[in-house]
C-alpha cells in the first residue's frame, strides 16, 4: 500500500549528490543492518545492489556521467510488515527534482498499519542540497509569511493560478490576530510536502476575498489548496493546536497519495528506461548474446506491467475523486454538503447500510422510537446478491490454488483486484484503494493459505 508520497525540486545538486545523501541516510539509520563498506561501494558505483538480513538496497544509474537520473529502492521486513522506500532524482525543466515514495504491505491482513512516518531522507536532502523554487515559493521547512503587497501572489496561490506543484497550506488570522496552530512546527512537519503560508493580518483576508470568490480561508481557519484548484477547509471549534496541526498534515498527505506522479519519476519508470538503454547498447555493439537480450526485455516488460498497474490504480482513484468533487456543492460559507458514495458494483453501499441497520437493531430497546425508525430503514433497504456472489467467487478462486496463474489473475482482476509483484510477494489492491492492499506470498505455506487469505480479504471488502 502506498503510504507516503512527495515530489519537490532541489536548489542545487545533481543525481550524484542525491546518491551521497542516500548513502548518509542509510549510514545513520537506527535500523541499519547493512554493512558500511557496502553502502560506500554503492555510493562509489562499485555495486548496484547490497543486502544484509532483511534489508536490500538497489540502485539504478542512467548515463555514465550520472547526470540524467538515479533511482534507489530500499526494502526491509519488520515482523510481518514489508517496507519499501523508493527515491528517484532526475532533471525536469532544467532543475533537479526528487520523488520519495513509501509502500507498506502486511503479511497478515488483520494487522492495522499505522500512519507512515515522513522518511528522514527528505529532511536530509533539504538540509544538504536545499529546496528549489516551486512556482513562486521556495521549498523549505519554514513558513512563508506574507506581507502587505503580497495580495496578488496570495490570490494566485489560492485560485490555483500559480505554477506551484506542491500544495499550499494557508494559515489565516483569527479576529484577535492570532493563528490556530504553530506555523513553524507545521512547516517542519510538511517540509518537502507543502508550502505553509501565513497571513499577515486579519484585514488581508478582507482584501483578497473578492478576487478569490470568497474561497480564501479566514477567521483562523486553515485552508489546504491544491495546484488543481481544489480546496479543503479546517475550521477550528474546540480542538487544541496539536489536533489542528495533525489534521492539516493528514489532509496534505492524503492529497499527495491520490495524485498522479510526475512522468518518469517512479521506480518502474527508471527500471524500464535502464533496460531500454541496455538493449540499445547491445544493438549498437552488435551483440548476438540472446540471453542478454531476453534478460533486458524481461526486466523492461516486468517494469512496464507494474507501471501499468500503478497507472490503472491512479486513474481509478482520480475517477473516484472527480465524482466526489462533482458531488460537492460548496456554498458561500465554504461548508461542503454530503459527498455521494461511489459503488464498486451495483447495490454495494446499500448492502453495507442494511447490514449496519440490522446490526444496530439487535441492540436497541424493544418498542422504542429508535427501533421503529431503524426497522423502517431495514425493510426499505435491499441486500446485494452480487455482494454475496463476489464473496463466494473470491473464496472459490483462492481456495483452489496455491499460486497466481493466468486463470486466477484474470478472475481476481474481474473482482476488482490489481496485481503487482515485489520480491517474494504479490500485492493485491482492491479497486485502486491503497487502504485495501493485501500481500500474498508467492509460495504458499500450506494448503490452507489460500482459504485463509480469501477469508481475510472477504471480511475487509465484503
Amino acid at each position: 500500500m502506498l503510504s507516503f508520497a512527495a515530489e519537490f525540486p532541489l536548489k542545487s545538486g545533481t543525481p550524484a549528490d542525491i546518491i551521497r545523501s542516500i548513502g548518509l541516510w542509510l549510514m545513520n539509520s537506527p535500523h541499519r543492518v547493512l554493512d558500511k563498506a557496502d553502502i560506500k561501494a554503492l555510493e562509489n558505483g562499485d555495486k548496484n545492489k547490497i543486502e544484509a538480513g532483511d534489508q536490500t538496497v538497489e540502485l539504478i544509474r542512467l548515463d555514465d556521467n550520472e547526470q540524467s537520473g538515479i533511482g534507489a529502492k530500499h526494502t526491509s521486513v519488520d515482523g510481518k510488515i514489508i517496507y519499501s522506500t523508493t527515491i528517484v532524482g532526475r532533471k525536469r525543466s532544467g532543475e533537479t527534482w526528487v520523488s520519495v515514495r513509501t509502500d507498506r504491505a502486511s503479511l497478515d491482513p488483520l494487522i492495522s498499519l499505522r500512519e507512515a512516518r515522513k522518511p528522514q531522507i527528505i529532511k536530509l536532502m533539504l538540509g544538504q542540497l536545499g529546496g528549489g523554487l516551486d512556482g513562486e515559493l521556495w521549498v523549505q521547512d519554514a513558513p512563508h509569511t506574507l506581507a502587505e503587497g503580497d495580495e496578488s501572489m496570495a490570490i494566485r496561490l489560492l485560485n490555483g493560478d500559480s505554477e506551484n506543484h506542491l500544495p499550499v497550506v494557508y494559515l489565516s488570522r483569527t479576529f484577535r490576530e492570532e493563528l490556530s496552530c504553530d506555523p513553524n512546527a507545521l512547516a517542519r512537519h510538511l517540509g518537502g510536502l507543502a508550502h505553509v503560508v501565513v497571513e499577515p493580518n486579519r484585514s488581508f483576508s478582507r482584501t483578497i476575498q473578492p478576487s478569490t470568490n470568497s474561497r480564501n480561508a479566514y477567521g483562523g481557519a486553515i485552508g489546504i489548496y491544491l495546484p488543481t484548484g481544489q480546496r479543503s477547509l479546517i475550521i477550528p471549534v474546540d480542538e487544541d493546536e496539536w489536533t489542528l496541526r495533525k489534521s492539516a498534515s493528514e489532509t496534505v498527505r492524503e492529497a499527495l497519495l491520490t495524485r498522479l506522479s510526475l512522468p518518469g519519476f517512479s521506480w518502474n519508470d527508471i527500471e524500464a528506461e535502464k533496460s531500454r538503454r541496455n538493449i540499445e547498447a547491445l544493438k549498437k555493439a552488435g551483440s548476438t548474446d540472446l540471453d542478454a537480450f531476453v534478460r533486458e526485455f524481461d526486466t523492461e516488460n516486468q517494469a512496464l506491467r507494474e507501471q501499468n498497474t500503478a497507472l490503472e490504480n491512479e486513474v481509478r482513484q482520480l475517477k473516484i475523486d472527480l465524482q466526489n468533487t462533482n458531488a460537492i456543492a460548496t456554498g458561500q460559507s465554504g461548508n461542503p454538503k454530503q459527498v455521494a458514495i461511489q459503488d464498486y458494483f451495483p447495490g454495494e453501499s446499500e448492502h453495507f447500510l442494511k447490514e449496519a441497520v440490522e446490526q444496530a437493531l439487535s441492540g436497541v430497546l424493544e418498542g422504542s422510537r429508535k427501533e421503529f425508525v431503524l426497522r423502517e430503514f431495514a425493510e426499505r433497504l435491499n441486500s446485494s446478491p452480487e455482494m454475496i456472489d463476489r464473496s463466494e467467487k473470491l473464496k472459490s478462486v483462492l481456495s483452489g490454488t496455491d499460486g497466481l496463474d493466468t486463470k486466477t489473475r484474470k478472475a481476481l482482476n474481474e473482482l476488482g483486484f490489481a496485481i503487482s509483484s515485489d520480491g517474494k510477494h504479490h500485492k493485491l489492491v482492491y479497486f485502486g484503494d491503497e487502504r485495501l492492499t493485501f500481500a500474498m506470498a508467492k509460495t504458499a505455506s500450506d494448503w490452507r493459505a489460500g482459504k485463509n487469505m480469501a477469508s481475510d480479504i472477504s471480511r475487509k471488502v465484503y
